[in-house]
């Protein structure tokens, strides 16, 4: 990687600060020295919008680390070591605050897409009721196994970097309400859920009434 020589947005002298590695990439942050913007090797031409972007390009990295010492085949916990025990099933339509779950799904079922591109709707609606029934004895393999294996490796990640524990009844509240989701998006090719996840991960979801109707054209009718 080619070490910057200047600030891209007025010329001024850049000042290397910390390094985050991880196996197959690095991420080294520039600070200038006279505007004070903050860049990330990652991409020069981007500076951090805010402190939080940099936490989470942070996370990012640790996760991803996290992911390389850690392989599917080890991760043997039972979702009860790594939740609180109360069962009480809560509203989890607050999808920020339980990101740290539905981002262990929804991974999971775009990459699941994206390696088989016959998978459809139906496919997860039935590993995620499989889940349901059973969190932790999913034939190894099985996209609900894939499903749980993530969910129990983000949580053990949380757990690690010293997050607050979900309850029991917080993972299955989200587990439902991915599945009510996903019977929402239902579309004449069997792939709507998937394609809202997908510009979820990519080009991200509507906003205006303009954006989600347009949407809804292309996507699902």
């Amino acid at each position: 990687m080619k070490t910057p020589e200047k600030c891209p947005k007025c010329g001024g002298k850049l000042a290397k600060g910390e390094t985050h590695r991880e196996k197959d990439a690095s991420a080294t942050e520039y600070i200038c020295k006279g505007c004070g913007k903050k860049y990330a090797a990652i991409d020069m031409k981007i500076p951090y919008r805010s402190e939080s972007e940099k936490k989470q390009i942070e996370e990012d990295f640790a996760w991803k680390k996290f992911l390389d010492g850690t392989p599917p085949s080890e991760i043997r916990q039972l979702i009860a070591s790594l939740v609180l025990p109360d069962a009480t099933e809560v509203d989890a339509t607050d999808m920020g605050r339980y990101s740290d779950i539905f981002f262990a799904l929804e991974s999971i079922v775009l990459s699941g897409w994206e390696q088989k591109p016959s998978l459809r709707d139906k496919d997860v609606l039935e590993a995620v009721d499989t889940l349901l029934s059973d969190l932790d004895n999913q034939p190894e393999g099985s996209f609900a196994w894939l499903l749980a294996t993530s969910l129990k490796a983000r949580l053990m990640f949380r757990k690690g970097r010293g997050g607050k524990d979900f309850t029991l009844g917080e993972v299955v509240s989200c587990i439902k309400l991915l599945a009510h989701i996903a019977r929402e998006h239902e579309n004449s090719a069997g792939d709507g859920y998937l394609r809202w996840v997908r510009a979820f991960f990519t080009t991200g979801l509507p906003k205006t009434s303009m954006e989600n109707l347009d949407y809804l054209v292309e996507n699902e009718l």
